[in-house]
């Protein structure tokens, strides 16, 4: 499955998201940041915002236009509306780009190179394939590159200057599972967790082997305390669900894979599978809650708190991430130049 086949199957999400997530929702995001290309260079450029002292021209608008489009994206609006939207969230970038440089945030060549490392262990990826996909985009690997440093210098942001905004008390976690996870109403089906690592078609057994260490290690590390699931599925997962913390929503186990059904529908909410193996790999599954023809069954409190405790502490790190680019915005020389 292709880069692009993912990137299209992501819903559109604002770019501030995956900061607010980490380094593991590069592979989800990165497409929709990427700077503009040779495509838009034989335009007559023009500046249609300022910020501080560096200027926004309309290549790298029409490029971040064209990019979203792409990804199968349809706009809400028109396409006036969509240029002053994807405007604001370039200004937002650029604000957060100053001030990484301000604090003396650095990315080296070697950081880059260990990401995309990452990006292409995650999706299964060799180096030409990657290439491949980047083209079929439009894009190419500098432009690539460019965006992953800048994506690490912006999660160094808000590592350095939001992360320390954010505590989530027990009482927040309680209150948090009896007023949405207990109360929300909810569809008929699992809302289910999964975090899987892959291998190659034709891998040798020892490297299969290898991977099942690796996932066995992982679950000794959910069940005994030690990790919570969508921790570990957000740093180790290789599915595209990583970036959610391996949330695949609420799903109907009879459209899966039936060595999946089984599991799904046999695991009490609360529990962690044993590995599943899967043609492409192997996966944990845990399931948060059913809906089913008794009724809603809901794991306990203490099956999933620390599960919950990371949705809620993700949902306040963006929340505050959203308050530290409005200081940003308030102290900024900002002027928008776009016309229409």
């Amino acid at each position: 499955m292709g880069l692009l086949y993912r990137l299209r199957c992501c819903p559109g999400v604002r770019w501030l998201r995956p900061l607010a997530l980490g380094l593991l929702l590069l592979p989800a995001w990165l497409a929709l940041v990427l700077p503009a290309t040779s495509l838009w260079a034989e335009e007559v450029d023009r500046i249609v915002a300022v910020v501080n002292d560096e200027v926004i021209t309309l290549s790298e608008l029409e490029a971040e236009v064209a990019t979203f489009l792409r990804a199968g994206q349809a706009p809400a609006a028109g396409q006036a509306e969509l240029r002053r939207s994807l405007l604001a969230q370039l200004v937002d970038r650029k604000l957060a780009e100053q001030k990484a440089v301000e604090l003396g945030i650095t990315v080296t060549d070697a950081e880059v190179d260990q990401g995309i490392a990452q990006v292409m262990a995650r999706h299964g990826l060799n180096r030409e394939q990657l290439e491949r996909d980047l083209v079929r985009m439009g894009r190419d690997m500098a432009d690539y590159r460019q965006a992953l440093r800048l994506s690490l210098l912006q999660k160094r942001l808000v590592d350095l200057e939001v992360r320390s905004r954010v505590v989530v008390t027990d009482q927040r976690v309680a209150q948090y599972y009896q007023e949405e996870l207990a109360a929300e109403a909810m569809e008929p089906g699992y809302h289910v967790l999964l975090l899987g690592l892959g291998w190659a078609a034709g891998e040798e057994a020892a490297a299969r082997e290898e991977v099942r260490e690796r996932i066995r290690g992982l679950r000794r590390q959910i069940v005994g305390g030690e990790l919570g699931f969508r921790e570990a599925a957000r740093r180790f997962s290789e599915l595209s669900s990583a970036a959610e913390g391996g949330d695949i929503g609420v799903v109907d186990p009879t459209q899966m894979a039936e060595s999946m059904r089984k599991v799904i529908e046999a695991l009490p909410p609360g529990e962690v599978s044993e590995p599943v193996e899967t043609p492409g790999g192997v996966q944990l599954v845990k399931v948060l809650r059913r809906r089913v023809a008794q009724g809603l069954e809901l794991a306990p409190l203490e099956a999933i708190q620390e599960e919950v405790r990371e949705l809620i502490f993700q949902q306040d790190l963006q929340r505050q991430f959203g308050r530290f680019l409005e200081e940003l915005r308030g102290k900024a020389q900002i002027r928008i130049l776009l016309e229409g």
